[in-house]
């Protein structure tokens, strides 16, 4: 029940998100911080969900996967969007998109999914 309502309070938060320009910052592919594999596999895709603190995220994707990171602002509001490569692309779906915004003093997902690009 509590990370329900948690992914709840997420999900409400995210729709006030504006479309605003994301703001390139560093690539992080091939960092210490997370696994060293260079592909997120099918099933560690399964194992990520929106409400999750980045740094579960980054563990299970693995740093060496990474191929982008972005982070912009809107007012008092953060968000970050980190883009990683599947191991087994699907026409469509051959990256995984995460975003993540500032709840309750961490970094949570608010978005898990290869079937969303890049914020433009």
């Amino acid at each position: 029940m509590k990370n329900t309502l948690r992914c709840a309070a997420l999900l409400v938060a995210v729709a006030t998100v504006p479309a605003s320009p994301a703001f390139a910052g560093p690539t992080a592919a091939g960092s210490a911080a997370g696994g060293g594999s260079s592909c997120v596999s099918s099933n560690a895709y399964a194992r990520m969900s929106v409400g999750q603190r980045l740094s579960y995220v980054r563990t299970v994707a693995g740093d060496g996967a990474q191929t982008s990171m972005r982070r912009w602002g809107s007012g008092a509001s953060s968000y970050q969007e980190r883009l990683y490569a599947m191991c087994t692309p699907r026409a469509g779906h051959g990256t995984l998109t995460t975003r993540f915004m500032r709840y309750n003093g961490a970094w949570r997902a608010f978005l898990v999914d290869t079937h969303v690009g890049p914020e433009d």
